[in-house]
């Protein structure tokens, strides 16, 4: 028995057909745009079954026979198998011969005809250009005649389908349009997607879109379809990539991020850090002069992503998934400092003495080759577009070039790496010894070099990070009211009884001339002239009070600024002069915000008035 694509897909051996289509597909991809339509328009190719048996060897041979015995004089023993080759290819299902005819409207009569003119003309009757031509003639044409059997073809076309099944189709056609999602052959979906995709009876771009993602969900996401959900996913984002659509709306995520390339994702962004290093090692003098220094990591190299990214991207493809250890939720910080640190020195060690960089080593070299838009649709060829890349979220990068289509994917191999792991899974151990504060680590066994080399990763931050809490100055703000009392209080109690007599003529002194001040040493019962703390405020150091004590932080900072300082040091002016009228500290603070204390509110309002 001969099977068919869809009776393929149905008696589940998706496997096996899928790969020999990915073969076949591989070969149109390197043939010629005028050589694969030769091949598309070939009497065999649409509808020949794939997969054989031994049974249809013996009838095949049965046949040949039977045609010998045609030319003999002795007459051949009738089979029930048994056609002459010449009667050309075998139409796909063909319908009981008891089904009763239609009627052939006026516009499916006219489309036949087209058909016929370009038989005359040399055509095949399966080419992608002829059903285009076809489509457009029908891009309006509605039908009232459901079709409820079954019919199935591989590349199916108008051609293939009878007038009863044509016009069954449109009918279903007609409904789809309306949004009615109604039960039908897999053929109709994928005849109605060429159509999308050749831009016929739809919007070109959003329209189009927003038809073959109806058709995915309508008839491919539930699993009824096989292979329509392998092939319009495909087609989406090749329509997407064609027209120039927006690849980060929410209803392509499903079509570009691709099918678990979350690994792919990740060694495209390692591979950008990779080559962002290398490249600045190479401009580098002191590499080129021979100076033994490691490749370092450095935000200002240009076109390193952020250590962030860099992390998220190792631990996504690694089978070690450091993100989730218990080190990450005390030392988070410290893996972020140590990991890129480690991936620049592993990529130096590569690269010095290893034939493939780092990444090349676990995940094989970059791949391009070429990208077929449409595969295994019917369609009049590639369609033209301007030279373009596009790196797709799925990881890989599509351009056009000359108006061929090429794909780059970042690795050749897809599944996450266990060497990185064991990086990984070294960084998280040591780490965890040199800290001493979380659940150590089974030891794996690794390479003297990589335990030697993220050893004095790790010594190298821990001791960066110890340098740094140690140059650390912490001022306490809240506190300096208190200092302040405290030392008035001790040069109070230092004084001597003569220095206490002195001490309100040397306060006069300071806003005195020279003659008053000699004039104020002699003995006076009561020397007065000099100006008191408050009535020394300048306008901005009043606003900030009458900011504070409105309570409105925002328009203290404002006057602080129109004053040309800080808001900090014109507090702890504030609090300097009105100190000798209060004694003691008027505005504190809660953090980085100021107040004004509120037992000496009434101070401050006398002060000011």
């Amino acid at each position: 028995m001969a099977y068919t694509y869809e009776q393929v897909y149905a008696c589940g051996t998706e496997g096996r057909v899928t790969r020999a289509d990915d073969i076949l597909q591989q070969i149109l991809a390197d043939l010629a745009p005028h050589e694969r339509e030769r091949v598309r328009q070939g009497g065999l190719y649409a509808d020949e079954p794939l997969l054989r048996t031994g049974r249809d060897l013996l009838n095949d041979r049965r046949w040949g026979k039977d045609a010998q015995r045609v030319r003999s004089p002795h007459p051949a023993r009738p089979s029930a198998r048994a056609h002459s080759p010449t009667q050309g290819r075998p139409r796909p299902l063909p319908l009981s011969p008891h089904e009763p005819e239609v009627e052939r409207t006026a516009p499916i009569e006219a489309m036949r005809a087209l058909a016929r003119q370009r038989r005359t003309e040399g055509h095949g009757p399966a080419g992608g250009k002829l059903f285009v031509e076809q489509a457009h003639l029908m891009a309006d044409y509605t039908d009232d005649l459901p079709f409820l059997g079954n019919f199935s073809s591989y590349y199916p076309t108008y051609e293939d389908m009878p007038d009863r099944v044509l016009r069954g189709y449109f009918t279903w056609r007609t409904h789809f349009r309306r949004g009615e999602v109604l039960g039908c052959p897999p053929a109709f979906v994928f005849v109605h997607a060429y159509e999308v995709l050749a831009d016929v009876g739809v919007e070109p771009g959003q329209g189009g879109l927003r038809e073959l993602i109806g058709l995915h969900e309508g008839y491919g996401a539930d699993g009824r379809g096989r292979a329509l959900d392998r092939y319009l996913p495909l087609w989406i984002r090749d329509y997407a990539l064609v027209h120039d659509l927006d690849l980060s709306q929410p209803a392509l995520a499903p079509y570009v991020q691709g099918r678990g390339d979350a690994v792919v994702r990740a060694v495209r962004e390692l591979r950008t850090a990779q080559d962002a290093l290398l490249a600045h090692a190479a401009g580098d003098g002191g590499h080129a002069s021979g100076t033994r220094r490691h490749l370092r990591w450095d935000a200002d190299v240009p076109g390193l992503p952020g250590r962030d990214v860099l992390v998220r991207a190792l631990n996504g493809a690694s089978t070690y998934h450091i993100l989730a250890s218990k080190v990450m939720r005390t030392h988070a910080d410290d893996v972020g400092g140590i990991l890129p640190q480690v991936f620049a020195r592993l990529v130096e060690h590569c690269e010095r003495r290893r034939k493939a960089s780092f990444l090349d080593g676990l995940f094989g070299a970059a791949c391009t080759y070429h990208h077929m838009m449409y595969s295994t649709a019917v369609c009049a060829g590639e369609p033209p577009h301007e030279d373009v890349t596009i790196a797709l979220p799925s990881g890989e990068v599509v351009s056009c070039r000359a108006g061929a289509w090429w794909l780059t994917e970042p690795c050749e191999v897809r599944s996450a790496s266990s060497e990185l792991g064991l990086v990984l899974h070294t960084v998280d151990r040591i780490l965890r010894e040199r800290v001493g504060d979380v659940p150590p680590l089974k030891e794996r066994h690794a390479p003297k070099y990589l335990t030697a080399l993220v050893g004095e990763e790790v010594s190298a931050w821990l001791g960066q990070r110890a340098a740094a809490r140690a140059a650390e100055v912490h001022i306490d703000r809240s506190q300096l009211g208190n200092i302040r009392m405290a030392a008035s209080r001790t040069r109070e109690a230092l004084l001597v009884d003569e220095e206490r007599e002195w001490e309100p003529v040397r306060q006069a002194a300071k806003g005195m001339p020279a003659a008053a001040v000699a004039s104020s040493a002699r003995p006076t019962p009561d020397p007065v002239g000099a100006p008191s703390g408050a009535s020394s405020l300048t306008s901005a150091q009043r606003a900030i009070l009458q900011a504070l004590l409105a309570g409105d932080v925002a328009a203290a900072r404002a006057a602080a600024a129109e004053g040309g300082s800080l808001l900090s040091l014109a507090v702890d002016t504030i609090n300097e002069l009105l100190f000798d009228l209060v004694g003691d500290t008027v505005i504190a603070f809660d953090g980085d915000e100021p107040y004004l204390v509120e037992d000496y509110a009434e101070d401050v309002r006398e002060a000011l008035s």
